[in-house]
């Protein structure tokens, strides 16, 4: 556990103490156990939801894959199996399968995955494709897992090619933009561009979201993407370790103490005007953290304001480059 972090064994002590109860999580009934678990996430979801915590800003790099084309295929109404030596990438159900043919008689395009099958076959969105003759494909990743705790982009994506000396910032569009560009069918490849966040959901039940990253055109080689997301805390309570920065344990640890009091008592106490008393200096801290200052906007430059909604364009870091 970091220095002056909270984890959770000492948070049951500091509620039991507060409730007057025993201090062991284990020595409670389940009744208490459950009471005490719904006051931590009360008091973590009023904590997370008072302020935009600097400190759940998170750098991240992902990766695109190569395009794979190792074999041949042959399709049975949309399922495509492999043949001849190879084996389907384990994202094939994020991408999408280019069938190459110069016989005109062939059915050729661009053909969204729709989802994983055995090991030598994937089942494409349109059930209607039939190729009795092996023929040669690519299949291009488009779609890339976000981190579980994903909540917003909050910067471009940088786009680095690893084999060439240049940088491209894009910006990320509406998921149905990018769709409308996809689905003209038409292969186009190359260094990623245009990004949208894609939404499923997994369970309906519960609305939890998964996010994913689309992008255009089909990344023809290794890129690595750059860029920084803000994370969204979940209310699901640790089994041990820190729960929470040592930096600010100290407001967390008041604002699930006050919800103990306001649960039990059915009104604020002393922990609650502790959080209170707290969460101000908390603020404070997490901006000298990321050494941030309050500032004015920059001025618009032409009427247009200074945050830019795309940015498409080559940087160069040669050393006899020159500045316009």
């Amino acid at each position: 556990m970091a220095a002056l972090g909270i984890d959770i064994a000492e948070l049951y002590a500091n509620i039991g103490a507060t409730l007057g109860i025993a201090r062991l999580y284990a020595s409670w009934d389940p009744t208490t156990q459950a009471d005490v678990d719904r006051i931590i996430r009360i008091g973590k979801r009023r904590y997370y939801n008072a302020y935009a915590w600097d400190y759940l800003i998170q750098h991240i790099s992902i990766l695109t894959a190569a395009p794979y084309s190792t074999g041949t295929v042959t399709i049975v109404n949309g399922v495509v199996t492999l043949a001849g030596g190879g084996a389907w990438p384990a994202n094939a159900a994020l991408s999408y399968l280019s069938l190459v043919s110069s016989d005109t008689s062939t059915v050729s395009g661009l053909f969204e995955v729709a989802s994983d099958g055995e090991a030598l076959d994937i089942t494409l969105v349109d059930t209607s494709v039939n190729v009795a003759t092996p023929e040669s494909y690519e299949i291009y990743q488009y779609r890339y897992a976000l981190p579980t705790a994903f909540s917003a982009f909050l910067d471009p994506i940088t786009t680095e090619n690893q084999d060439r000396n240049d940088l491209r910032e894009a910006a990320v569009f509406p998921d149905y933009f990018l769709k409308g560009i996809q689905n003209r069918k038409t292969l186009r490849t190359g260094e990623p561009e245009l990004f949208a966040i894609t939404q499923l959901h997994p369970n309906t039940e519960t609305g939890i979201p998964v996010f994913y990253l689309d992008m255009y055109p089909l990344p023809d080689a290794v890129y690595t993407l750059k860029t920084r997301i803000r994370l969204m805390p979940g209310d699901a309570l640790l089994e041990a370790g820190a729960i929470e920065h040592p930096v600010f344990s100290e407001c967390l640890q008041a604002s699930i103490l006050g919800s103990a009091e306001v649960m039990f008592t059915g009104q604020a106490g002393i922990h609650s005007q502790r959080y209170t008393e707290l969460l101000p200096q908390a603020v404070q801290q997490d901006r000298k953290l990321r050494g941030t200052r309050s500032v004015r906007p920059r001025a618009p430059v032409n009427g247009l304001p200074r945050n830019y909604q795309l940015i498409i364009g080559d940087v160069s870091f040669d050393s006899d480059a020159t500045l316009p």
